[in-house]
């Protein structure tokens, strides 16, 4: 059976990852990884930027590891920023840029989420030439009612399918959402998907671990979204990331993923 394309975010290993760019990589690679999400331009941090473009090219080539989509921050799809965001991702190969979150301030009204949809139109249609794709990550307040919707249904139903919705299924059910329902709803749009495991009460260590049916996501994933590649993102900081990793991996790979 041919094992499907799993990658891994580097935000559980971001600080290694700060602090020796080709060791990590490495070590991602060893525990079985076939890719890698990226962070870039968060302005509270400077463990993503310390590294140049050509260091983390040079990096993942020696590893053999791909460098499949960067997570940025919301001001990163701005007009001003589309150019170096473009470079960047054109040097490393990655088709896929995702906005990871959106500020608080975005959730005031349904109106504000409106204008955050039509931001994301605007910059996937001056990208469509350049063959990156941006989209958009979920956190639990992505399914917190706005005016009496729900945000991830607002920015969805209102931007095109250009405009790649990165389900994260460990979020989703941490804002009381059920992945499946919303991989069903828009089906073609998750050309990534976040792994990530969930239980009501307390961390989790490893995807297997808790309340994730995971048999259903796979299934209507693989069926109506046919995604590039499935990233595991567990990070409870109570366990080692390492650990959590390697279980996640291995779990996944016991299923014939």
């Amino acid at each position: 059976m041919t094992k499907h394309n799993i990658a891994t975010q580097i935000w559980p290993f971001r600080k290694a990852y700060g602090e020796d760019l080709p060791e990590t990589l490495k070590k991602i690679k060893s525990i079985g990884f076939k890719g890698v999400e990226l962070c870039r331009w968060f302005d509270w941090t400077d463990l993503f930027d310390k590294w140049s473009t050509e260091e983390i090219k040079a990096a993942c080539e020696d590893t053999d590891l791909e460098a499949v989509s960067v997570h940025i921050p919301y001001y990163m799809i701005d007009k001003a920023r589309l150019e170096e965001l473009v470079s960047f991702c054109e040097i490393q190969g990655m088709k896929y840029a995702i906005v990871a979150s959106l500020p608080k301030t975005c959730f005031k009204s349904k109106r504000d989420l409106l204008a955050v949809a039509e931001k994301f139109n605007q910059a996937a249609e001056l990208l469509s030439s350049s063959g990156l794709r941006i989209g958009y990550h979920c956190h639990q307040e992505d399914f917190k009612t706005v005016d009496g919707e729900i945000p991830w249904e607002i920015l969805f139903d209102n931007t095109t399918t250009d405009v790649v919705m990165q389900m994260d299924t460990g979020n989703a059910m941490s804002g009381g959402a059920d992945p499946v329902h919303y991989l069903k709803k828009y089906p073609g749009r998750a050309a990534l998907i976040h792994l990530k495991e969930y239980q009501d009460h307390g961390p989790v260590e490893a995807i297997g671990d808790g309340k994730v049916d995971w048999d259903r996501v796979l299934e209507i994933s693989k069926k109506l979204h046919q995604p590039s590649w499935y990233i595991i993102e567990q990070e409870e900081k109570q366990f080692d990331p390492w650990d959590s990793a390697r279980k996640s991996l291995s779990f996944l790979r016991a299923m014939g993923w």
